[in-house]
């Protein structure tokens, strides 16, 4: 447990937040004995508005340029992993100085290099988190010469870096501290890399840094008063909890108040903050061209576009400008084109949540949707189609397997194959598996799923004709699994 008050801070954050398991949706108590386990998360409710998580993460790589010149990278870069290791903050730490080691760091530092580093770049590390989120708060951990760090960017779907924070000029002591500066720059897409841009350091003048924090949203929040930003609501917070003239610019200077106002905020969410959605749902035109406004609009993330009639060079044109779309849904039979499955793939990477009718689907759409990495939800109806339909099932349900983030999944109107069951057991993380008029050769192979899914919570037969001894088996040998059946009798 770390010292001088931040064993408190992380005691008072532990009776608001819940960890979030191997990285999904189930949500059980963070007591203080498991505070070391990262990321995890906070749910709060906003009334009708829903819910938004608060998650809490460290970092989980750290890519910086090859041939760097910067003391302060050479030694940040292999302690940036995971939580602090330094116990004593506050106090001033005392790094060994080896001088020949110094001079040979570009030799003998492993170091991983970013993917799209095409030229070196001084002065910058850049560090990988679990999870996308809207960032709230950055918090270095800085142990020797604190005060190197001059810029804080976020890098969003397109690999473009946006300015979180740059430096203001002010006096830093020379004791480690937890450095969060208020974030300067509203931050409007989720990101889960960051850059930190360094000053030039000299060998006596490096810095030193024990580990990184990214705080941040499931969705994205803003003040209740339009008038104030998020920043300023979270720094009218903080003098709650320390004296407003302990240092401005570092909003957890008190190490005893640390991310208290954070934990405020969430305990107290509806009075402070509202989610915004930026959605269009269930819009109705009679024609085409009452959709081209929308080829104008950026920023998109649910796109609702059930019983409607857009074209698809339309619907190309808006997922094009609206490259962080998380949900699509629709049920048109003509929608689900190649084009469009292509240009989801090509512009929608960020997408979460596809809801949409199977009509249409070839292996070409299927195999274009696997670079949309991160979906979580499947839903597809309408499988009803021609003799090769069990073609697009294996296609469909190979593409599933890759989903490493996929807990849930919808079919509806579905003749599946013994084979093709296996293929959807693939789904190690699947948690929520709906299967709606669907009918396969032989029922009792079902098992496959309870025995391979092994994070399987609930299991649902409607209109499937499972019979009751089947079910009572499995009730009774997957007791983890909750099984649920309808099947309609006059």
């Amino acid at each position: 447990m770390l010292d001088n008050g931040m064993d408190r801070e992380i005691r008072d954050i532990c009776n608001s937040i819940f960890i979030r398991e191997n990285m999904t949706s189930h949500y059980q108590p963070l007591y203080c004995e498991s505070c070391s386990r990262y990321p995890y998360v906070g749910r709060v409710s906003a009334g009708e508005e829903g819910s938004v998580d608060f998650i809490y993460q460290f970092a989980k790589k750290r890519f910086v340029p090859k041939d760097h010149q910067n003391i302060s990278i050479y030694h940040t870069a292999p302690d940036l992993i995971g939580p602090p290791k330094f116990q004593n903050y506050g106090q001033l730490f005392h790094l060994p100085f080896l001088f020949e080691k110094m001079l040979r760091y570009n030799r003998d530092v492993d170091i991983s290099i970013s993917p799209w580093q095409n030229e070196p770049e001084d002065g910058t590390n850049r560090v990988e988190f679990h999870e996308a989120v809207y960032p709230i708060r950055v918090c270095i951990y800085e142990i020797h010469h604190p005060g190197s760090v001059i810029q804080i960017s976020a890098q969003d779907s397109n690999n473009k870096w946006f300015k979180l924070w740059d430096k203001s000029s002010h006096f830093v002591p020379p004791t480690s501290r937890l450095f969060s500066p208020p974030l300067s720059h509203p931050c409007n897409f989720k990101t889960k890399m960051l850059r930190l841009t360094f000053k030039n350091s000299s060998d006596v003048s490096y810095t030193k840094l024990d580990a990184v924090m990214l705080i941040g949203t499931s969705e994205l929040i803003l003040s209740r008063n339009p008038n104030e930003s998020l920043t300023n609501l979270l720094k009218r917070i903080n003098c709650m909890y320390s004296s407003c003239h302990d240092d401005v610019h570092n909003l957890t200077a008190d190490l005893k108040s640390a991310h208290l106002d954070i934990v405020h905020l969430q305990q107290n969410f509806p009075e402070y903050c509202i989610i915004r959605k930026s959605d269009i749902r269930m819009v109705s035109y009679k024609n085409d061209e009452g959709f081209s406004y929308l080829e104008n609009l950026e920023g998109l993330e649910y796109l609702n576009l059930v019983r409607t009639r857009v074209r698809t060079k339309r619907l190309c044109k808006i997922l094009q400008k609206n490259q962080r779309i998380r949900e699509v849904e629709w049920a048109s039979n003509h929608i689900m084109s190649k084009a469009v499955a292509i240009e989801l793939g090509n512009s929608c990477r960020d997408l979460e949540v596809i809801k949409f009718s199977a009509h249409h689907l070839t292996p070409q759409s299927i195999n274009a949707l696997a670079n949309c990495k991160n979906l979580r939800k499947a839903h597809l109806m309408h499988f009803d189609g021609p003799i090769g339909y069990s073609v697009i099932y294996d296609h469909l349900f190979k593409l599933f397997s890759s989903y490493h983030n996929l807990q849930e999944v919808y079919l509806f109107r579905a003749v599946l194959r013994d084979h093709q069951l296996e293929l959807l057991a693939e789904c190690k993380n699947l948690k929520k598996l709906f299967l709606d008029v669907v009918k396969v050769h032989t029922p009792d192979k079902y098992f496959v799923i309870f025995e391979q899914c092994f994070h399987l919570q609930e299991f649902c037969f409607i209109y499937c004709h499972i019979s009751d001894q089947l079910v009572n088996q499995w009730k009774k040998k997957y007791p983890h699994v909750s099984v649920y059946t309808y099947d309609h009798t006059d």
